[in-house]
C-alpha cells in the first residue's frame, strides 16, 4: 500500500514538473524568443511589435465608436413608415422590404469583413477606420435623399460594405497591454448599448419632421422625410472621423508589407 502511494505521488510530481516546464517554455517562446529588429532579415524588417498604448486610447476609441450605433439603430424607429413612403403606400409588401433593407446592411458587412482584414494589414487599422466612418457618413446622406427603394437599398449596401470598424476597434484593443483587454472589450459592448438608446430616440423624434420645420421649406422634408435624421447621423459620423484623425494611434509603428513571422 505504501509502495502504491509512493508511486502515485511520484507520478503526480512528474506531471507537475512537465506542466511547469511546458508553461515556462511557452512563456519563453511568447516573450523571450521574439527576434529583435536587428535579427530579422530584410523581408521581415518592416514588421514592428506593437508599442504599448496609453489608457486614453480607450477613451478615443469609445468616442469614435459611439457615432456608429447611433446611426445604425436610428432607422429602426421609422423604417416601416419610410418604406411605405418609398413604396407608394403599398402595405402588402412593406414587411418584405423592411426585412430586405434591414438585412442588407448586416449581409454586406459580413461579406466585406473578410476583405477589410487583409486590407487593414496593408494600410493600417486607423486608415480602415477612417474610411469606414467617412463611407458611413456618405451612405447616410444617400439614405436621406432616397426617392425610391432601389436607392435606399444601395445606401444600405454601401453603409455595410464600407464599414467593418468593429473588428478594427477590437484589433486595436487586442494590441494594447493585456491589462486593458477586459475593460476595452466590455467598453465596446457598453458603447453599443448607449448608442442604441440615443439612436432609437433620435430616429423617432427627427424622422418625418415636416411639422417641426414650419419656418423652413416644408416641401423638402415632406419629399425626404428621413433627411433630417440622416443629416444628424452623417454629422456625428463626420465628427467621429475628425476625432479619429487627430487622436487614434496606429496599431504598429510602421505598416508591414509581409506576413508576420509570428
Amino acid at each position: 500500500m505504501v509502495f502504491r502511494d509512493s508511486a502515485f505521488a511520484l507520478s503526480i510530481a512528474k506531471v507537475g514538473r512537465y506542466i511547469i516546464k511546458k508553461t515556462s517554455l511557452n512563456d519563453a517562446i511568447r516573450y523571450d524568443a521574439l527576434p529583435s529588429i536587428e535579427q530579422r532579415n530584410d523581408d521581415e524588417a518592416d514588421f514592428v511589435v506593437p508599442r504599448p498604448y496609453h489608457n486614453r486610447q480607450l477613451l478615443w476609441i469609445s468616442l469614435c465608436r459611439l457615432a456608429e450605433p447611433i446611426a445604425a439603430t436610428s432607422t429602426t424607429a421609422y423604417i416601416y413608415h419610410y418604406i411605405r413612403h418609398l413604396n407608394g403606400c403599398d402595405d402588402g409588401n412593406v414587411g418584405y422590404f423592411v426585412g430586405l433593407l434591414s438585412a442588407a446592411f448586416a449581409a454586406a458587412q459580413f461579406v466585406t469583413g473578410f476583405v477589410w482584414g487583409p486590407i487593414s494589414d496593408r494600410i493600417g487599422k486607423k486608415n480602415c477606420i477612417l474610411l469606414g466612418l467617412l463611407g458611413s457618413s456618405f451612405s447616410h446622406l444617400i439614405w436621406g435623399f432616397s426617392s425610391n427603394l432601389k436607392m435606399a437599398f444601395i445606401a444600405r449596401l454601401l453603409s455595410g460594405s464600407l464599414n467593418a470598424n468593429v473588428s478594427m476597434y477590437k484589433s486595436m484593443i487586442g494590441n494594447m497591454e493585456e491589462r486593458d483587454h477586459g475593460v476595452g472589450f466590455a467598453m465596446l459592448a457598453g458603447i453599443w448599448t448607449i448608442g442604441s438608446i440615443f439612436g432609437s430616440f433620435l430616429g423617432g423624434h427627427l424622422a418625418f419632421s415636416s411639422k417641426m420645420m414650419d419656418n423652413m421649406d416644408a416641401n423638402l422634408w415632406c419629399m425626404y422625410p428621413a433627411l433630417l435624421i440622416s443629416m444628424v447621423c452623417s454629422g456625428l459620423l463626420l465628427a467621429a472621423f475628425i476625432l479619429a484623425v487627430f487622436t487614434l494611434e496606429e496599431v504598429c509603428c510602421c505598416i508591414h508589407k509581409h506576413t508576420s513571422p509570428y
